[in-house]
């Protein structure tokens, strides 16, 4: 996933100084996307750092095009920062068969990872980044005083929906009048990705064949499967449901994700939004009257409950005792408070256990990301390489993106599934 429209949103491409004493001639220079409260948050963690070991920092925000873009032009032009904060697994990969990174000696920077994040965070058994934070991203929102009023008011609903199918047959039989179901910034591929990546994910956990999921991951691989038509076919048939979304899909493909945000949290035109854990920190921020509630994305077909990861990982480009003293603070729990306290999921060092959430719901999907019984996933479109790179208008990004247009325009779904699979299956160089 790309970093998201309404985080960013006010960031311009600009370098922010966090003051302190320089221990090399120019002090660090760390590139990012973030904006909104994230960069509010990652600026408290490089001040510690800079209190604590010395070293001035300046963050530059890569907005627009997004860090990838703003590192290709610099190593070309022989600029390279110290370090960057990548959403995309797949990015170290690349930047690092490019001999672009530093690597980190296991041994010291993760020692205390679980074994599942130090494979997405290197290459080939090579270590070459550090977790920042990560996001649950299997969660739907809603506003908790529309479907559970208090003591004076009947809830509209016994309980959030346990399956995907009771969560469709919610969706068919909204119980508020004059709002629609569903809110879905479509103008952001990623949110797209994100619902298919759950739907995949659950069935995944019945695959008999392997992990169907992590094989897509490889850029020859086969997308003409059951589990992906699966996912489509569900997805399709929700999307095409009528009256699903205010304005219909047509308006949805218009609308960037901080939209939908303000369509259930503030104009109440629509009662459920998809998307992770960084839902609440926006709505804290912008539509701090209403208080926000959330349930698991539900199971499909009776398996097990999807559970979507995604992280952001800061690499070394330039070798400097301050660079690998600041990589080295990333992974210690002095670093991970402030994203707590900020409402954001800490980073997945062992340390990092103990770190306080303030928020009750925080505690609560820290131990979701971790449950045993979950289908637990990184996201997927973080980890395509080649054609099917996620972006405005290309990649995975696109191909769902023309499959909403189609279910949501009253194309019928089997048809959008076959050329979504087409067009998964050509980005791949498969024949067809």
């Amino acid at each position: 996933m790309k970093r998201r429209t309404l985080l960013a949103a006010g960031a311009a491409t600009a370098a922010l100084p966090l003051t302190g004493c320089a221990s090399t001639s120019h002090g660090l220079e760390v590139v990012c996307a973030w904006g909104g409260p994230e960069l509010a948050a990652f600026r408290k963690v490089l001040a510690g750092f800079t209190a604590e070991f010395g070293h001035s920092v300046r963050i530059v925000v890569a907005n627009g095009n997004g860090v990838d873009a703003m590192l290709s032009a610099r190593l070309a032009a022989d600029n390279r920062p110290d370090v960057a904060v990548l959403s995309e697994p797949s990015l170290i990969t690349e930047y690092a068969n490019a001999g672009h990174l530093v690597e980190l000696p296991d041994r010291k920077y993760g020692a205390n990872l679980p074994d599942y994040w130090r494979t997405l965070a290197g290459v080939d058994g090579t270590l070459y980044g550090c977790w920042v934070k990560i996001a649950h991203k299997s969660l739907f929102w809603y506003r908790q005083s529309a479907l559970f009023p208090a003591a004076d008011g009947d809830p509209l609903i016994q309980q959030p929906p346990q399956t995907w199918a009771e969560f469709v047959d919610l969706v068919k039989r909204w119980p508020v009048r004059g709002q629609s179901p569903l809110a879905i910034g479509a103008a952001d591929g990623w949110v797209l990705t994100d619902w298919f990546e759950n739907v995949l994910a659950s069935l995944n956990s019945n695959d008999q064949t392997g992990n169907a999921y992590d094989a897509l991951v490889s850029p020859q691989a086969d997308w003409d499967v059951d589990i992906v038509r699966h996912a489509l076919r569900n997805l399709g048939e929700l999307w095409s449901l009528p009256n699903t979304l205010p304005y219909g899909g047509a308006r949805a493909l218009l609308t960037p994700f901080d939209a939908s945000v303000a369509q259930v949290f503030g104009e109440h035109r629509a009662g459920m939004l998809f998307e992770g854990d960084f839902v609440a920190p926006i709505v804290s921020d912008l539509h701090s009257a209403d208080e926000p509630s959330c349930f698991p994305f539900p199971p499909v077909e009776g398996r097990r409950r999807p559970q979507i990861v995604a992280g952001d990982v800061a690499v070394l480009l330039r070798r400097s005792t301050a660079g690998l003293d600041l990589m080295e603070y990333l992974t210690t729990k002095a670093a991970a408070t402030p994203w707590a306290d900020a409402g954001f999921l800490v980073a997945p060092y062992q340390q990092n256990l103990t770190v306080e959430y303030p928020q009750a719901r925080m505690r609560q999907l820290a131990g979701e990301i971790s449950d045993p019984t979950a289908e637990v996933r990184f996201d997927l479109s973080d980890q395509l390489t080649g054609k099917l790179i996620g972006d405005d208008g290309k990649g995975s990004w696109l191909i769902l993106s023309d499959f909403f247009r189609a279910v949501t325009g009253g194309a019928p779904v089997g048809r959008a599934v076959d050329e979504a699979v087409r067009q998964f299956d050509l980005a791949t160089g498969r024949p067809r």
